[in-house]
């Protein structure tokens, strides 16, 4: 039986970085959706750095997209408790991961919408399946 128990404070998030390009090639219609993520963990002492990031339509030029959005967003927590190594990286991710995804989908939804598109609105995602993707991705758990 785990008698293991964490407690975590979400404190702010910061945006790290914007990076929007609009194709002037673009020749209009619709565009299939082209989403793509990866995250990242850091941890100090009681505190956690949980990064989040997202790419829209990476070769918008070579694939006939609108524009390229690159968002780069990190959450600062502090926690306490019994988790240790791999274990509490495990936690931290999956809760920092949940608790950045609805900044990141306002803030995508708000930067198309500001730059004359049609807005973007980010579909809900299985944070389970984004850290399952991303480590078979990497060849390691990250």
């Amino acid at each position: 039986m785990n008698n293991k128990h964490i407690t975590l404070s979400f404190k702010r998030y910061m945006v790290n970085r914007i990076d929007f390009s609009y194709n002037p090639d673009y020749s209009g219609g619709q565009a299939k959706m082209d989403i793509n993520f990866n995250h990242s963990v850091a941890v100090k002492d009681n505190e956690a750095q949980v990064t989040l990031r997202c790419m829209l339509f990476r070769n918008a030029k070579k694939e006939e997209k609108p524009f390229y959005l690159e968002v780069h967003m990190t959450g600062l927590f502090t926690f306490n408790g019994d988790l240790e190594g791999e274990e509490l990286k495990h936690f931290l991710r999956k809760q920092g991961l949940t608790a950045l995804f609805p900044y990141m989908r306002a803030l995508i939804t708000n930067i198309t919408s500001s730059c004359g598109y049609p807005p973007v609105i980010l579909p809900i995602i299985n944070v389970n399946q984004l850290i399952e993707k991303q480590s078979a991705q990497d060849g390691s758990e990250h």
